[in-house]
């Protein structure tokens, strides 16, 4: 097992915001160079991962690898919070 050196553990966040998503539609199916995080804060969302469609609920987090494809759909009558960090150096 090889153990993580926090001395030598220093990632660069990107980016890290709340998107509040009021709104149906889907969005840019899409992929990143680098880690993303996105946390569910409130409500919920369907996300396609690699072709995979599955419901995010409050309380649930999806971690996206680079170069893993992903898009996001906001049902009708919902609505949810969000927040998004980008990674990278991890």
């Amino acid at each position: 097992m090889k153990m993580l050196k926090l001395k030598e553990f220093i990632p660069d966040v990107l980016y890290a915001f709340p998107y509040r998503n009021d709104h149906p539609g889907t969005y840019v199916y899409h992929q990143h160079a680098f880690l993303e995080l996105s946390i569910m804060l409130e409500g919920y969302s369907d996300y396609n991962v690699e072709g995979c469609w599955r419901r995010v609920n409050v309380g649930q987090a999806l971690l996206f690898n680079p170069g893993v494809h992903h898009q996001e759909t906001q049902p009708p009558a919902s609505q949810s919070l969000q927040l998004h960090i980008g990674f990278r150096h991890v």
